[in-house]
């Protein structure tokens, strides 16, 4: 069984903070944040070495087709349509997991990280 440890932020700017100061495996954001809208901050994330590298995913009712495709460029694993569909999310959730640890496996199995 997976354990997760969650933790929450009230708004953009706290986030970084804590994204600076901790470890985290994966970053669920919103576009429509208080303080630091989730473009600006996934900008801010990708720019600082300590968490540049962390998955982050999107949960938003931002339809706007530019603000998608800008997200995904920088790297969003996955966009969650608000409101959503909780079986499908689940699903697409389990999903951004079973890719992240298999990563990890990946990742602690190649000769370059030994």
């Amino acid at each position: 069984m997976l354990h997760c440890l969650v933790d929450e932020a009230q708004n953009g700017v706290v986030a970084m903070k804590r994204l600076v100061g901790e470890h985290y495996d994966l970053v669920f954001l919103d576009v429509y944040m208080p303080e630091q809208d989730g473009v600006s901050l996934l900008k801010e994330i990708r720019s600082n070495p300590h968490c540049a590298k962390v998955p982050v995913a999107i949960l938003s009712s931002a339809r706007d087709k530019s603000v998608i495709l800008e997200l995904m460029q920088l790297g969003v694993k996955e966009y969650f349509l608000k409101p959503l569909d909780i079986d499908t999310s689940v699903k697409r959730i389990q999903q951004v997991v079973t890719d992240l640890l298999r990563s990890r496996i990946t990742t602690s199995a190649s000769p370059d990280s030994q």
